[in-house]
């Protein structure tokens, strides 16, 4: 999704599901947060575990720049054209 690769790439945690390509795109606990789709519980868990972890959320932040930065760059430019 253009969405994800482009809040990854601005520093912006993301929390996804796992559907689709996501799963391909965010690394669980790494660059990102998976959950199982229509598991409101469960994103409300993860938004409130980023919000109560900053270091955590800074952590996988970082990570997720640096991914799409060194894996998704050119494909991030492809699909905005």
């Amino acid at each position: 999704s253009v969405a994800v690769m482009e809040a990854m790439g601005i520093g912006v945690p993301v929390v996804t599901t796992n559907v689709d390509g996501l799963p391909d795109l965010v690394t669980d606990h790494k660059t990102g947060l998976i959950i199982s789709p229509g598991d409101i519980d469960a994103l409300a868990n993860k938004i409130l575990y980023l919000v109560e972890h900053p270091e955590f959320a800074l952590e996988i932040t970082k990570n997720a720049m640096n991914d799409i930065r060194q894996h998704h760059r050119s494909e991030l430019g492809a699909m905005l054209l």
